[in-house]
């Protein structure tokens, strides 16, 4: 019975696929919460979506500017052809074995079928959109490919032999292409007036309003030129004879499972298995009343596995479910958490079904949903990734999870710390935080490394003195009592699989895999101790800084990283710990700067083909410079100038000097007056102030009122308990103010 009801229901899907986009009813008039009546296209949007050739998202909005894909292309292309059922089987014969060859997901097969039966597209343009990967990924297709498509199925191409487009940039649009553009203009789905600046953009993205505005324009010609429709064997019309009153139809009540469910935007189709030969096929529309355990839900609260009862029209040939009234499906797992949103309150579990096979899944986590770490009582942001945990779900939301944190969560290096809490990463890459104890008195730090200062060695430290060893390795123990507040810190050595980076290029074994160079943390920079890894190209690291994605080939030479995961000589997975992280991490106190219109200087320590890697000579940090104008006349091993701005968190070249430019001291990021290096610091607690002398025996004095940011001290209070040892050989940038005092500095590392 099984693999008959599969065989109906994957007949009943494919049929319901093909007319996902017959106009539904009007009255079940849906407006999106981010497309204001005051949007450009808001009748637009909203007439396609009401008649279900367009549709939202389960959140209610429509994401008017989102980019449209290859693959939805070829969704709305395949509504203008207007091919019927009949039609579609007759392409299929000739086009699906193809298609399916390319690789087109089961979902969108019928609608390439259609594009390419009415040549709306062609299998040239099919094995480049494979070859980029638009199959797989949401690029975006561009407005000049858009009108190929959307001509092609309208059958409007011009087939004027002189072809005298309006557009000033007409000469970037393909001459291949203009006869498709021609037959958009002259039907009204492409303005003549582009823009409205009179351009046409041709490679530019198309959004979803855009098209929700063509789609219309198209169905709208289409319906007032009817020979541009497809019939197929078209039926003479016969004259009614005694036309029969229609009769109400009796309800349908079906008692059953869930077995299969296949939505397509607001309207879906359902099997039940309803102990008959072949279960019952339902088809479902936003009219559809749904109710789970006696409240209202919606399409997405139908699971495989419910027990319902539906109420249906059965006068059509798949049943139109009038009212569904299903009971909510409880599960327990166990598993491991692969990811956490809290912004959206989802969270993904991997575990093994009852089947034995391993999933991932994402569940949403409501505001009544009992959560608790070590069974205390906690939020979803607590929760981290790689805890394993115990979960009861019902009707795919979390009821219950229970987290076990490991051991390991509490031995990590330090992300973050102030005198409120400390946040550390741990060798499996979770994050965790824990509170401080309002005073330093009431917890212990310890200094337990074997290459640390006499001084410091198996001592108390206080918190200033912790800070300034910036991201260190620390074990923390806590008191369950009162709230997992900190009660001793240990820093230590640190893992074993701890690392420094000797070199980083581009000479791996392939062209999509890079080479780095390490050395043991505790050992010599010797050729005998380094070791060599590779790593794909695009390898993303494991981080300290705030920002996401950050490739592994731009970590800097003299960088500490901890391998996380690797398969013989390959990384999969690293995680970077110190301050000489490429692009700006400044010592876990701000995560990187903003880079617009900013200064870098420093000296080129490699060049390639649009990219520069450089020295910082402020902060001997090393930073990659993306670079998108000419950089022929940089020199490796020489200092310049490097004007950046943002693109995605890394510095992009805007432009650069081989001699200071005049608005460099004026910089927002070197708005200082002139950098020294301190050669004695003290603090003087008879007149409260700190004064520190140069390398040239210059005294500069800071007081209360001085601005001071940069390499840990954050205050004049932490100041003032420092050490003369802790700033010989620091540099800082500094800017007098008229008393004679600093007004601001910026402390830099040794």
């Amino acid at each position: 019975m099984k693999n008959n009801l599969k065989r109906v229901f994957s007949l009943v899907l494919v049929f319901m696929l093909c007319i996902t986009f017959i106009p539904m009813n009007t009255a079940s008039a849906k407006t999106f919460k981010d497309v204001p009546k005051t949007h450009w296209a808001y009748n637009y949007i909203n007439e396609m979506s009401n008649k279900g050739y367009i549709q939202g998202y389960p959140n209610g909005t429509f994401r008017p500017s989102k980019e449209i894909s290859f693959l939805e292309a070829m969704r709305f292309a395949a509504i203008l052809t207007q091919y019927d059922e009949q039609a579609l089987q007759a392409a299929r014969q000739v086009w699906l074995k193809d298609v399916v060859a390319l690789g087109v997901p089961k979902w969108a097969q019928d609608n390439v079928v259609k594009c390419l039966a009415k040549q709306a597209v062609n299998m040239t343009t099919l094995k480049a959109a494979k070859k980029n990967k638009m199959f797989t990924t949401n690029k975006p297709v561009s407005r000049v490919n858009l009108a190929e498509f959307f001509a092609g199925a309208m059958g409007v191409k011009s087939t004027d032999p002189v072809i005298a487009l309006p557009f000033k940039d007409v000469n970037n649009i393909p001459e291949g292409t203009r006869a498709a553009v021609a037959g958009l203009i002259d039907a009204g789905v492409v303005s003549e007036k582009g823009t409205g600046k009179g351009m046409f953009y041709p490679k530019r993205a198309v959004r979803r309003d855009q098209v929700a505005r063509m789609v219309y324009a198209a169905l709208e010609y289409q319906a007032k030129n009817t020979s541009n429709v497809n019939p197929v064997n078209p039926v003479n019309p016969v004259n009614p004879v005694n036309p029969v009153t229609p009769v109400n139809p009796t309800p349908t009540v079906v008692t059953g499972t869930i077995k299969e469910i296949g939505i397509t935007g607001v309207t879906a189709i359902m099997l039940v298995d309803d102990n008959t030969a072949n279960g019952k096929v339902f088809s479902i529309n936003p009219s559809t009343v749904i109710t789970v355990d006696g409240s209202i839900g919606n399409l997405a609260s139908l699971l495989v596995g419910q027990s319902v009862t539906i109420t249906a029209d059965s006068s059509l040939g798949a049943m139109q479910a009038k009212s569904i009234n299903a009971k909510g499906v409880q599960f327990s797992l166990e598993g491991e958490v692969t990811n956490v949103d809290s912004s959206n309150k989802e969270i993904k579990i991997t575990y093994t079904d009852s089947t034995k096979n391993k999933v991932s899944k994402v569940f949403k986590v409501d505001s009544d949903s009992s959560i608790t770490i070590n069974n205390r009582s906690r939020d979803l942001s607590d929760v981290k990734r790689g805890s394993q945990v115990k979960a009861t779900i019902y009707n795919e939301k979390v009821k219950t999870l229970e987290v076990t944190a490991s051991s390991d969560d509490y031995k990590g290096y330090i992300k973050k710390l102030n005198y409120r809490e400390i946040t550390i990463v741990s060798l499996n890459g979770r994050e965790n935080t824990y509170k401080l104890p309002r005073s330093d008195r009431d917890y212990d730090i310890y200094d337990s490394r074997d290459n640390s200062r006499r001084s410091y060695r198996e001592r108390k430290l206080t918190y200033d003195e912790l800070a300034r060893l910036g991201s260190v390795y620390v074990e923390i123990e806590t008191d369950v009592k009162y709230d997992d507040e900190v009660v001793s810190i240990e820093v230590g050595d640190g893992f074993d699989n701890e690392y420094i980076v000797y070199r980083n290029n581009d000479r791996g074994r392939n062209r999509d895999q890079w080479q780095i160079e390490l050395y043991p943390k505790n050992s010599s920079n010797s050729s005998y101790n380094r070791e060599t890894y590779y790593y794909d190209y695009d390898l993303t690291a494991d981080s300290f800084d705030s920002r996401n994605g950050v490739r592994v080939r731009n970590i800097g030479e003299g960088s500490r990283v901890v391998i996380l995961e690797k398969d013989k000589d390959t990384i999969k997975r690293i995680m970077v710990i110190d301050s000489r992280y490429n692009n700006g991490y400044n010592n876990g106190y701000n995560n990187g700067y903003n880079y617009n219109d900013n200064y870098i200087y420093g000296k080129v320590l490699r060049k390639g083909v649009d990219y520069v890697q450089v020295s910082d000579n402020y902060s001997s940090k090393t930073y990659v410079i993306d670079a998108s104008i000419s950089i022929s006349g940089i020199s490796e091993g020489y200092p310049y100038y490097f004007k950046v701005s943002d693109k995605n968190g890394r510095p992009k070249l805007i432009a650069w000097y081989d001699k200071e430019p005049s608005d460099f001291r004026n910089n927002s990021r070197y708005g200082y007056d002139k950098t020294i290096t301190i050669s004695y610091f003290r603090y003087s607690s008879s007149r409260d102030e700190v004064y520190v002398t140069d390398n040239n025996n210059n005294d500069y004095y800071l007081n209360s009122s001085t601005n001071i940011d940069g390499y840990y001290y954050r205050s004049y209070s932490s100041l003032k308990s420092a050490n003369d040892s802790d700033f010989r050989g620091t540099k800082a940038d500094i800017t007098i103010g008229s008393n004679g005092y600093i007004s601001k500095i910026y402390f830099y590392g040794r």
